[in-house]
C-alpha cells in the first residue's frame, strides 16, 4: 500500500482544447492545437486498453486492490476487461515505487493539475514530494504500443509544474520516469 497517499483540494481544470498529454505535438507546431479540436479523438483498442490499465494502476496504488492481480476479469469502467498482461505491469510499477515511498515523501495518484503559466491541465499519473530535499518524482505510465522518452518530455515538464504549483513550494529538483512495458 502506498504511503502518506494524498489528493490535493480540488484543481478547477478548465475545458480547453490543450491538454499536457498532447503537448508532444502542441509545443513543437502550436498551429496543430487548433486543428486538433476541430476533430473527435476516436476511441482506439489502444487508448481503451491504455485507460483501463490506468484504472488498474490507480486501484493498487490507492490501496483499493493488494494485487492488481484482484482485478484480472474485472471490467473497467470504459467495459475493458482488466487483464494479467495489464496487472503484471502494473505490478511492475508498484516495486519500482518502493524506491520512492518513505515517511518523508508525500504520494500523488491521478492528480488534477494546472500549470500556471500556461493553464493547460493535465492529469499526473504518480507524483513524490520529498519536502526535506525540496524535491519532485513525477511518473506517467504507459501501456502503449510506443516508446516515450522522458528527456525533455513536455507532458512531464507541464504536470512538474503544475503539481509545484498545487503544493505552493519551490522544488530545488524534478525527476521525470515514464513506466512502460
Amino acid at each position: 500500500m502506498m504511503q502518506h497517499s494524498r489528493h490535493l483540494v480540488e484543481c478547477q481544470v478548465p475545458k480547453v482544447a490543450l491538454r499536457a498529454s498532447a503537448s508532444p505535438r502542441w509545443v513543437p507546431c502550436p498551429a496543430s492545437a487548433g486543428l486538433e479540436a476541430q476533430f473527435p479523438n476516436p476511441d482506439t483498442v489502444q487508448n481503451m486498453e491504455g485507460t483501463a490499465a490506468h484504472e488498474m494502476l490507480e486501484r493498487r496504488l490507492k490501496g483499493v486492490t493488494t494485487s492488481a492481480y484482484d482485478d484480472v476479469g474485472r471490467k473497467a469502467e470504459n467495459g475493458v476487461e482488466l487483464n494479467e498482461e495489464m496487472a503484471r505491469h502494473v505490478e511492475d510499477v508498484n516495486i519500482a515505487l518502493d524506491t520512492w515511498r518513505g515517511p518523508d515523501i508525500d504520494m500523488y495518484v491521478e492528480q488534477p493539475v494546472v500549470t500556471p503559466q500556461d493553464g493547460v491541465p493535465g492529469h499526473l499519473d504518480i507524483g513524490a514530494w520529498n519536502a526535506t530535499t525540496k524535491s519532485l518524482k513525477i511518473g506517467d505510465f504507459k501501456y502503449g504500443y510506443g516508446e516515450v522518452d522522458p528527456l525533455g518530455n513536455s507532458q512531464l515538464i507541464h504536470y512538474g509544474l503544475g503539481l509545484e504549483a498545487a503544493l505552493g513550494v519551490q522544488i530545488d529538483w524534478f525527476e521525470f520516469v515514464i513506466f512502460q512495458p
